[in-house]
């Protein structure tokens, strides 16, 4: 009887090596670093709202940024992913929330 191998006997023959750890680490930083975020942000809720002198609607608007962004990255990233491959996206994606996050650091307003 000659059976096609099912996905189970694939991924069970292919086992976990160095390469599969190196992706779950990577994704698990980016991830992290996504959560630290949302976790800076409820941090400095008072410190922000005195110092550039924010209401709460102000500072709501500035948390909402973070989900607009999450938005925009789920619906595009699939699409580029397969436009341009997995790694770049990934790398672009690292690049830009570097950049973005360096640029928010040093922001002295909102606007």
């Amino acid at each position: 009887d000659d059976e096609l191998p099912t996905l189970e006997d694939h991924l069970g023959n292919a086992g976990v090596g160095w390469f599969q750890v190196k992706i779950f680490l990577i994704a698990s930083l980016l991830v992290a670093a996504d959560g630290m975020e949302m976790t800076v942000i409820s941090l400095l809720r008072k410190p922000l709202s005195k110092e550039w002198g924010l209401d709460d609607v102000s500072f709501s608007a500035l948390g909402s940024t973070v989900f607009a962004g999450l938005l925009l990255g789920n619906l595009s990233g699939g699409f580029l992913a397969d436009m341009y491959g997995r790694r770049p996206c990934m790398i672009g994606v690292s690049l830009l929330f570097c950049v973005f996050g360096v640029a928010s650091a040093l922001a002295t307003n909102v606007w």
